[in-house]
């Protein structure tokens, strides 16, 4: 009998089945991986937060030798540099001179509230939290507050009316509820205090609260508790700062994508408790779609268990009511979250367009097309004119270059450059992603008569962004209040409400009777199939104003009406707090609002948590 030849394999057979058993082989490696347990990383004495204005305290802005505004410190790009052009934007837009001189200037100390104390309250505490637990003034004075305009204003010019008597900072959630159940039974108050930068009124204390007040401030519960490479999943503590989850993140080779402007100072928790967005969203989805799963304490206990699997069909789900809840319902303590790989490619762009409105349908196009950037933002001339004047001074040498760049955009292109709009883009994913996504960017903004701007820009425009919010606070202190609110609206109402907007803040500037001209622009910062998330950003003159908190609160109403007239949301991810309620039941129908009272008496009937954000406590 002849045997047959056997026939050697082909070389594909054998480089299939080399390719197979490597990738059976990386698969199982990938699987096998255990969790990783990063060790507590504590923020270091020189990242400390400011205490009564915003951002680190080794940063601010002073005035140069050269009777210039200069950011002081090293941690931004814009650091070091004389910004001569800001005095000329102030007196051109504002019509007000800004003088190293003329000079608002803060106390020198905050004026603390009176304490009010309960020894037995405090013997208690004491035996949970031990040295963890405050009651001076300036401690105190800090947990009080927020960053509103009217609240930096408060404590550097005035007197906050009501201020917690108690800060305790607890290191596990077993304390945390062990502190719940405390003031529960000496009939206390409890307001979570994460990282202090609400834009909402969300901190304020009611001056008509008689109960002690305590502020839980997560501070210590900051930890990236572990990470499981495998799942993608990570579980963090509430009171773990952006930056820093960041950071470690990185160090083992993941992101959450999750990157709101306060990113450098808010916290996990405060971004689910204010339904938050960051400006990446159309790559990693808001805080709903980053966040599994929350955890907290509430009057009635503890709520959460993580089932560690990607989606169960268990009824009405509790955990999901921390979204938004504004420490109404409880503290949170921590969320497992989704985590994705770090980009194999990051990039910028920019783009010119003629104007907002072509901008606009710009962004309206590229939501339609689908292959959406991780971030698209678009401001308006106001606000482009804003950023030029953050710029360092010219060399003489860079001048003709400017003037021709202006040239082409004038002569050659034919743009207004009293109505020129830009936008900037972040790209990132793998590298075919992000090629063919830069294709269809500039493709579409063509169609609108959009010019690349280079990738330069766009990346100073973002970096641009943790640096420009120093400013409001510098011009706090030189007789110009700054604010910035945010809403969303359709795609079919965006133009007319921001118009209205602009129209019904100068008009009730004038109605007033201020000082100088407002400044008010705007920038569609978020897109969606439905709509956009627009901010506006409001400047004006209060020298010699007798309240101009409740100027301010003047204007920010007309701007509100006009918003909720043309259909506009009361907020996009800033949350409601307390400075947002009154138009709350403008949002909403009474069934809903129902609803939530409903729930919050069931959840917490004694109003242990009576904070009064979104109206919900019996001294709001």
């Amino acid at each position: 009998m002849v045997r047959p030849t056997p026939t050697k394999p082909s070389f594909r057979s054998r480089f299939r089945q080399w390719l197979g058993r490597t990738f059976t082989s990386t698969v199982a490696e990938t699987l096998g991986a255990h969790r990783i347990y990063p060790p507590p990383t504590a923020i270091p004495r020189a990242d400390a937060p400011a205490a009564r204005r915003w951002g680190f305290d080794d940063t601010r802005f002073v005035w140069d030798r050269s009777g210039a505004p200069r950011l002081q410190g090293n941690r931004y790009p814009l650091c070091g540099v004389a910004l001569p052009a800001l005095t000329k934007f102030a007196r051109d837009v504002l019509g007000f001179e800004l003088s190293a001189e003329d000079r608002h200037v803060p106390l020198a100390e905050p004026h603390a509230p009176e304490r009010r104390s309960d020894p037995a309250l405090e013997r208690a505490l004491e035996q949970i939290v031990g040295d963890r637990m405050f009651t001076d003034g300036p401690t105190r004075v800090r947990h009080g507050h927020g960053h509103t305009a009217s609240e930096i204003y408060t404590v550097n010019y005035g007197r906050l009316a009501r201020a917690p008597d108690i800060v305790v900072m607890p290191e596990s959630t077993e304390e945390v509820a062990a502190i719940v159940r405390t003031a529960a039974h000496h009939e206390a108050t409890c307001i979570p205090f994460g990282g202090g930068t609400s834009v909402t009124g969300a901190l304020q204390c009611h001056d008509v609260e008689s109960r002690i007040i305590i502020s839980i401030d997560l501070a210590r519960m900051s930890r990236v508790r572990w990470i499981d490479p495998v799942d993608a999943v990570a579980c963090i503590q509430a009171g773990a700062v952006g930056r820093v989850i960041a950071e470690q993140l990185a160090e083992h080779g993941f992101t959450l994508g999750h990157e709101p402007d306060s990113i450098e100072f808010s916290t996990l928790g405060g971004w689910v408790a204010t339904r938050a967005s960051g400006m990446k969203r159309n790559r990693y989805g808001n805080i709903e779609q980053v966040v599994l799963q929350a955890d907290g304490v509430t009057a009635a206990g503890e709520v959460g268990a993580f089932t560690g699997v990607p989606r169960t069909s268990h009824g009405i789900d509790p955990e999901t009511l921390w979204f938004g809840s504004e420490g109404t319902l409880g503290v949170i303590t921590e969320a497992k979250v989704r985590l994705h790989r770090l980009p194999e490619v990051q990039r910028y762009g920019s783009i010119a367009f003629p104007d907002f409105a072509a901008g606009v349908g710009f962004l309206y196009a590229l939501t339609q097309h689908g292959d959406v950037p991780a971030s698209v933002r678009l401001v308006d001339n106001d606000q482009l004119a804003f950023a030029q004047a953050l710029k360092p001074a010219p060399r003489r040498r860079d001048l003709p270059l400017k003037w021709l760049q202006q040239q082409v955009l004038q002569r050659w292109h034919g743009f207004d450059l009293s109505e020129v709009s830009a936008a900037t883009v972040v790209y990132e994913g793998s590298q075919e992603l992000v090629e063919r996504q830069q294709k269809t960017v500039r493709a579409i903004a063509e169609q609108f008569g959009g010019i690349d701007g280079g990738s330069s820009r766009g990346a100073d425009g973002y970096r641009l962004t943790f640096a420009i919010a120093y400013i409001r606070d510098y011009m706090l202190e030189h007789w110009v209040w700054g604010e910035s609110f945010e809403t969303s609206v359709s795609w079919r109402n965006a133009m007319p409400m921001i118009a209205a907007v602009k129209q019904a803040i100068r008009d009730r500037h004038a109605e007033l009777g201020l000082p100088g001209r407002p400044f008010v622009t705007s920038r569609i910062s978020q897109i969606y199939p439905e709509g956009v998330c627009t901010y506006f950003y409001v400047g004006f003159v209060y020298k010699q104003v007798e309240d101009p908190s409740a100027a301010w609160h003047a204007l920010e109403g007309a701007a509100r009406e006009a918003m909720l007239t043309h259909g506009a949301a009361v907020s996009h991810h800033h949350g409601i707090g307390q400075t947002r309620t009154p138009w709350l039941h403008r949002a909403e129908d009474d069934g809903r609002t129902t609803l939530r009272r409903k729930l919050k008496q069931a959840v917490d009937p004694h109003d242990i948590f009576g904070v009064g954000n979104q109206g919900l406590s019996e001294r709001s």
